[in-house]
C-alpha cells in the first residue's frame, strides 16, 4: 500500500501559502507557524485544506486546536492517516 511523504506534503502545501521554500522550511518545524514563521490564521487555514485535500482526509482540526508547529502538523497528519489505516 502506498504511504504518503507527510512531511514532504505539508511543507509543500506550507510553502504554497506561504512563499517560504521548503527547504527553508525544513529548518524551521519546531518554530511556532504564526509568532515565527509570521504565518496568519487564513494561511495557516489555507496550508490546512490543501494539506487535507493532499491526503485526502477530513483531520479534524479547527480554530485553536490546530498544531502550532510544522512538526505538529506533521505528528498529528501522521496519528490521523495511521488512525484511518492508512
Amino acid at each position: 500500500m502506498y504511504k504518503p511523504d507527510i512531511k514532504n506534503i505539508v511543507l509543500e502545501c506550507v510553502a504554497e501559502v506561504s512563499g517560504f521554500g521548503t527547504d527553508a522550511l525544513k529548518d524551521h518545524l519546531d518554530d511556532a507557524l504564526m509568532a515565527d514563521l509570521g504565518l496568519d490564521s487564513i494561511k495557516i487555514m489555507e496550508a490546512w485544506a490543501l494539506i487535507e485535500n493532499r491526503v485526502s482526509l477530513d483531520l479534524g482540526v479547527i480554530g485553536d486546536q490546530q498544531p502550532a508547529t510544522l512538526h505538529a502538523v506533521i505528528e498529528h497528519v501522521q496519528a490521523v492517516l495511521a488512525a484511518k489505516g492508512g
